[in-house]
């Protein structure tokens, strides 16, 4: 459809564009790359008729077009766009459109002194075509706003690939959504420190109203005019007042000095911390590798001794396999579940909370029980009343107190019971884990509920962990509106949750 041959544009003794051949096909969109100076403008100018060619062609549907003025080509069907923003400011966005489709028309002078019927008919197909435009990109509603006020803002702002833009006046249409409801913000400094992830730090300014007072002599002044003596206006006020609206305090050169240097920070803080992320997530995948390696193992073989028949198939060694099954089978599903939460959390989605009535001691019990299958070796002491009824999500609750048990299972000196309180107080939830071991070290504290941890406890019998049990488990009492709490208390380690019993927008029982 457009064919570019040996196209060249020389200005002087320079040459900016030189010996450009290419082929654009309908149906695709083409764009041409190259740094600062390399000739790209210069290039769709001569394309676009803006300026003519020293040499070669410019075919456009087999015609050629290299002679033509650029209004001439605009009819034909190439036009280009302004790099800058070039409106007609006083005109509306509707009429700026429509002033872009009467290269389609053919109404001239004398169909605008007589208002032809042509002249009529082509207005109301510019028309018609400028609102589908406008209503296709979700713009209508600014259909009669003027150009100027829209664009405003717009045009002190830097170029897009600035790092810090700095404006006193954003416009009324600049702002995000979210921002606009905030009537006044007029200034605005912002550092876009995420490239990637489109991170931006924003600071605004209120709008600054001044009133602006014009100075006249109070006495009347008489000027001879065509119909005698007449009154001027500077001479009919004393003083006239003007009300200012729309800026803020300019940003001084300090200001965005500093804005600068804040940058800095931030993109480095931003750089620390995508090299963490991407070290956790290497880390994720070699141990999520090894621990699931085991358990596969388990039930493989254990699979397989069901399957040939052979000794312990059959009768209480049978059940033993099974046992063995199901625990494998159990610590896989938690370290799966484990895993794609922590990746709900660190991408920012949270956890899914469904709340609705369950019985807490009930679900204890039933946990209770099926840590017992899988861990006969590890004793545990209850204090729980016969029925505690909440309303929850059961399925993270019961992960709250498996994440709990399984840290005081792990962490806990060999041979000591672990003890379990789950009791209410007053409209509250109150949820108890203690276990016998030395206390946490301070160090540790502060990333206690921090996810890939399992490194800095240095504890061999949690080799397989992966470090996120507590980093669940405080996410879903948050987003039960609880919280989570640690203490060493008589020689024992205790991790203390609490929860309302029933959040306020709970439906009555």
């Amino acid at each position: 459809m457009l064919e570019i041959r040996n196209l060249t544009k020389k200005f002087g003794g320079l040459t900016a564009v030189h010996d450009v051949s290419v082929t654009f096909e309908p149906g695709h969109i083409n764009a041409i790359i190259g740094p600062n100076g390399a000739g790209k403008t210069t290039f769709f100018n001569l394309v676009a008729g803006t300026h003519a060619p020293s040499s070669g062609q410019i075919l456009f549907k087999d015609q050629d077009v290299a002679g033509l003025r650029a209004d001439q080509i605009a009819r034909l069907g190439v036009a280009r766009t302004f790099q800058a923003t070039a409106l007609f400011d006083r005109a509306t966005v509707l009429d700026n459109l429509i002033v872009g489709h009467r290269l389609r028309t053919h109404s001239g002078l004398r169909d605008v002194l007589f208002n032809t019927r042509r002249l009529r008919e082509e207005e109301r197909l510019c028309r018609d075509k400028a609102e589908a435009a406008l209503d296709f990109v979700g713009l209508s509603h600014l259909a009669h706003e003027v150009a100027a006020d829209l664009v405003r803002g717009l045009r002190e702002l830097p170029e897009p690939h600035e790092d810090v833009l700095a404006t006193q006046a954003l416009g009324r249409h600049v702002l995000p959504a979210s921002l606009a409801a905030a009537a006044g913000w007029c200034g605005l400094l912002a550092m876009r420190f995420d490239a990637i992830g489109g991170g931006w730090l924003v600071a605004l300014r209120r709008e600054q109203i001044e009133t602006i007072h014009w100075g006249g002599r109070p006495e009347k002044e008489y000027v001879p005019g065509p119909r005698g003596p007449r009154l001027t206006p500077r001479g009919s006020f004393e003083v006239w007042k003007e009300e200012v609206r729309g800026t803020s305090a300019a940003w001084t050169g300090a200001q965005q000095a500093l804005a600068h240097q804040l940058l800095d920070e931030l993109v480095r803080a931003t750089a620390a911390r995508m090299a963490e992320l991407n070290r956790a997530r290497t880390e994720l995948l070699a141990m999520l590798g090894h621990d699931l390696r085991d358990p596969l193992q388990s039930i493989s073989m254990a699979a397989r001794v069901l399957e040939i028949g052979g000794p312990g198939a059959t009768g209480a060694p049978g059940s033993r396999i099974g046992q063995r099954i199901q625990s494998s089978s159990n610590r896989m599903a938690r370290l799966i579940s484990q895993v794609l939460d922590a990746s709900r959390m660190q991408t920012g989605l949270g956890l899914d909370i469904n709340r609705r009535p369950i019985d807490l001691a009930r679900l204890l019990d039933d946990l209770l029980d099926e840590g017992m299958v899988a861990y006969p070796g590890v004793a545990v002491r209850k204090e729980r009343p016969d029925s505690l009824q909440a309303h929850a999500d059961p399925d993270r609750i019961a992960q709250l107190f498996g994440n709990l048990l399984s840290n005081a299972r792990h962490h806990g000196l060999p041979g000591d019971p672990v003890m379990v309180r789950l009791q209410a107080d007053g409209d509250a939830v109150v949820f108890q884990v203690a276990n016998r071991a030395p206390p946490i070290p301070p160090e540790l504290i502060p990333n206690l509920y921090s996810a890939f941890k399992r490194h800095t406890a240095g504890n061999d019998r949690n080799k397989g962990g992966l470090g996120l049990g507590l980093h669940i488990a405080q996410a879903i009492i948050q987003g039960h509106g609880g919280e989570i709490e640690y203490s060493y208390e008589d020689g024992s380690v205790v991790f203390t949750a609490r929860f309302p019993a029933r959040p306020p927008d709970a439906p009555a029982a």
